[in-house]
């Protein structure tokens, strides 16, 4: 049985790179089905990049990513596939800490202004929905993407407050 050749590191494309950072993911290594292993690469996500950048502290980062789990839970990305648990339902939002969730997202956006103010709508689609800045400020005509980061920045700093939860 011959040994597969070492293969050489495969770069994403210039292309791939304009849009997103993109790093290693350093100690994990993954088998193919060939059995060849590979370092993967991923997307750094939005609220990292900017802590790395300096643009926002890690307490902010941490509201961020706090605020963004708690929406996932509470289950307000719009698309989801039906439960196909015996008995689900209403009453299967309370049994998973999804109606928690939900008030939770719902004070922050509220602390943030309510859902039509700058601040909650980016939250809500940048962080909540995983849009990219320069969609929201396009979509809700926000500016320029410099803009939209401040705006996002702000945010950041009231949930970090902590004057929500």
């Amino acid at each position: 049985m011959m040994q597969p050749a070492a293969l050489a590191v495969i770069k994403p494309t210039r292309v791939r790179r304009q849009h997103d950072a993109i790093e290693r993911i350093d100690g994990r290594e993954l088998i193919d089905v060939l059995g060849q292993v590979s370092t993967p690469w991923r997307v750094l996500p939005l609220l990292d990049a900017m802590e790395r950048r300096g643009a926002i502290t890690a307490d902010m980062r941490a509201a961020g990513a706090a605020f963004h789990g708690r929406f996932r839970l509470a289950q307000l990305d719009g698309l989801r596939a039906s439960s196909f648990m015996a008995g689900a339902g209403c009453g299967v939002y309370a049994a998973n800490g999804n109606e928690a969730a939900r008030r939770s997202v719902r004070m922050a956006i509220e602390a943030l202004g309510g859902g039509r103010a700058p601040a909650a709508s980016c939250v809500w689609n940048v962080v909540g929905l995983e849009w990219s800045l320069r969609r929201w400020s396009n979509e809700y005509r926000q500016g320029s993407t410099n803009e939209a980061s401040g705006i996002l920045i702000a945010a950041l700093g009231v949930l970090a407050r902590g004057d929500c939860s």
